[in-house]
């Protein structure tokens, strides 16, 4: 791998500052695909602890990465982090650098694609990567109420973007 098959991009970070306190701070994300892979990582410049990750595209890689930095206490502020953001699967497809948005746990994705790294403005969307996981069972089997065991009812929300 050489330095320009790297791609790298800032981001938004929520996470400790050095001082106690925690606050938003811009960190990069370093990624490249290698063969069937991507592999991604935290910036050794950036704020956060660095880390990686790897997977068939670049949302598993940043789950990863997502999964490391919460034991950190850090959280990326990206549609990645989306509680309804996945990967591609063989009936809905995403770029490998994207993800879909399923915002309804009874319905499919939204039409668009998204790019994984794109900031998320609504951040009551954003959630840890369990959420996420819990999000995604009980869309794909809705009989399991996973999410809504722990979280409630489904919140009823508006996609950036939408009307």
């Amino acid at each position: 791998m050489t330095n320009e098959n790297v791609v790298r991009r800032d981001v938004l970070a929520y996470g400790p500052d050095g001082s106690g306190a925690k606050k938003i701070q811009l960190t990069q994300i370093e990624w490249y695909f290698s063969g069937n892979e991507i592999h991604a990582w935290t910036s050794a410049e950036g704020p956060c602890p660095r880390v990686g990750g790897a997977g068939p595209d670049l949302f598993c890689a940043l789950l990863g990465v997502r999964r490391q930095l919460a034991e950190a206490d850090w959280l990326l502020l990206i549609k990645a982090s989306r509680r309804d953001a996945w990967f591609s699967t063989k009936q809905y497809p995403a770029r490998r650098a994207g993800v879909r948005l399923y915002p309804n746990l009874d319905g499919p994705p939204l039409d668009d694609l998204v790019d994984a790294l794109a900031p998320e403005e609504d951040v009551t969307m954003l959630a840890s990567w369990e959420e996420q996981m819990l999000w995604r069972k009980q869309w794909k089997h809705p009989e399991s109420q996973a999410w809504t065991r722990v979280y409630g009812s489904p919140p009823t929300h508006r996609v950036t973007g939408q009307p």
